[in-house]
């Protein structure tokens, strides 16, 4: 009989540590080789402008044809995947804002109403703003950088969620 650990996979402190650590060794890294499954790496030098051509980008395609470095493709891509992620995190983060308004609708609780109400409309203004930045094509991204910062957005905001449905059931 098995005590004390339990059957599931990582658990939200454990994903989030390995998220910081991910952002941590983005720095330090040196070496980039990009594999044959049509994954890029790609590593910026710092934010720019859509199409900015201070960065570093590898893509192998399908064909084994290697893009090169600045390929405005591949930068195209990396953008569009960093948008898409914040897009997701936002969504997560407007979740977990709802949840937390109506857990202070139970007991009644203006203030906790009022913050979490304030959540949820600074998210969709972030959101906005990022749909405002897509349609002008100004997107002012830095591709790695703002995918770890949306996982990170993502895991705090399901740690948050899963905080208020552990209280909701009494744990």
């Amino acid at each position: 009989m098995e005590t004390g650990k339990p059957k599931s996979g990582l658990n939200g402190k454990s994903r989030l540590a390995k998220t910081f650590q991910k952002v941590i060794n983005l720095r330090s890294a040196t070496k980039n080789m990009a594999s044959n499954n049509g994954i890029g790496i790609c590593i910026l030098t710092s934010q720019h402008k859509f199409g900015g051509d201070d960065s570093f980008c590898i893509k192998r395609s399908s064909n084994n044809h290697m893009e090169k470095p600045g390929d405005p493709r591949a930068r195209h891509r990396a953008v569009m995947e960093a948008l898409v992620a914040k897009l997701f995190a936002g969504i997560t983060s407007i979740k977990a804002a709802y949840a937390e308004l109506q857990m202070a609708q139970y007991p009644y609780n203006s203030e906790a109403i009022h913050v979490a109400d304030q959540a949820v409309v600074d998210e969709l203004k972030a959101i906005s703003e990022l749909k405002r930045a897509f349609l002008k094509k100004e997107l002012d991204l830095s591709p790695q950088v703002t995918i770890m910062l949306a996982e990170i957005q993502e895991q705090q905001s399901l740690m948050k969620t899963y905080g208020i449905n552990y209280q909701e059931t009494g744990g």
